[in-house]
């Protein structure tokens, strides 16, 4: 074998390495994108698509981008100055998160159009996936309406909450005044914008936001009936005479392997990568470490998902968790809420 041959072959298997270690071709559509699961997105893929911006808040570098009816979230990285119809080309790479979403690079601005058009959207489908990062249109009954916090990022943002069919939404709003403010209190509204999400550490929805760029998104379809700061004066002993609620939140199961007790308290079961607080007024045996299943109503406290009215049931299957080595940053982000963790 000659030294010209044995060179011709490393050159060829040198090639062959190369080609296999090319990076995959970028995803071009939302779609693409949208279709991922997390572990594919976890993968960082490249990214290069075009759509059309439909809420940008600079300041913390959210945007979210929407082609046909696939919108997604972006984690921006641009100096351009964007607004809601702007055209752009977005190259980047994919993030796992609630749902997979672009960390861009590289932003660039293509032109001006029209938003695409709002779908009229239901409580139970953005608490869910179905129209997370999308353009809705919600209708329901402010609740309560404050301006943000000023900082020196950002002086004229407001939130507000509305009561929808089906339970709340917070409304976060770019550009407000405080008497605009308070000509919502009780109003009925029709509020465009962008379907989103509050999360924990974990990347769990713990409730719904709709982002919006500006009270232009606001109509108010029916003005409040009575001015609330010309109500009666109610005693304080009697508030609780005038509440009223329709919950129709159904009961669900949950499984998974006991990390706490406190009889007549609270109860974490943990399975895998999940953990939930539970709360419930037992007093039955359970021991760390079993198996045990627990029924009850979900809901959200502080931002964090809770069982709630639950009964815990013990399987009597030892199946014991290893606790996580953690360090206090981890803690801190509240990547493991609710976790078995050692430090």
């Amino acid at each position: 074998m000659t030294k010209r041959f044995i060179a011709a072959v490393a050159v060829v298997l040198a090639s062959v390495a190369a080609a296999g270690a090319a990076p995959p071709p970028p995803l071009t559509t939302l779609d693409s994108v949208r279709r991922l699961s997390n572990a594919e997105a976890a993968k960082g893929i490249p990214v290069a698509v075009q759509a059309t911006v439909t809420y940008f808040r600079s300041y913390r570098r959210n945007m979210f981008v929407q082609d046909g009816s696939t919108g997604v979230f972006v984690k921006a990285t641009t100096s351009v100055k964007l607004v809601p119809g702007d055209r752009v080309l977005i190259k980047g790479v994919t993030h796992e998160g609630y749902l997979p979403y672009v960390v861009s690079s590289d932003i660039t601005l293509l032109g001006h159009g029209a938003l695409p058009r709002p779908i009229r959207a239901k409580y139970e489908d953005l608490i869910g996936p179905r129209d997370d990062s999308e353009m809705v249109t919600v209708h329901g009954v402010v609740r309560a309406a404050n301006m943000d916090a000023p900082s020196a990022d950002y002086t004229a943002g407001a939130t507000f909450k509305m009561l929808i069919d089906g339970g709340t939404a917070d409304v976060e709003v770019d550009k407000a005044t405080q008497p605009e403010l308070e000509n919502l209190l009780d109003a009925e509204v029709a509020v465009t914008g962008v379907g989103g999400g509050r999360f924990d550490g974990k990347a769990q929805k713990t409730g719904i936001v709709l982002h919006v760029s500006s009270l232009d998104e606001v109509t108010i379809v029916k003005r409040a009936a009575v001015d609330p700061w010309s109500l009666p004066i109610t005693p304080m002993n009697a508030i609780q005479e005038t509440y009223r609620v329709k919950d129709l939140t159904r009961r669900v199961r949950v499984s998974g392997v006991v990390t706490f007790y406190e009889p007549g308290s609270k109860v974490v079961l943990q399975n895998g990568e999940r953990s939930l607080w539970i709360t419930t007024r037992s007093f039955l045996p359970l021991h760390i470490g079993d198996r045990a299943d627990a029924t009850g109503f979900p809901t959200a406290n502080d931002g964090f998902l809770q069982l709630t009215a639950s009964e815990v049931r013990d399987n009597g299957v030892a199946a014991p968790v290893a606790p996580l080595i953690t360090t206090w940053q981890q803690l801190a982000s509240m990547q493991h809420i609710f976790d078995l963790v050692s430090m």
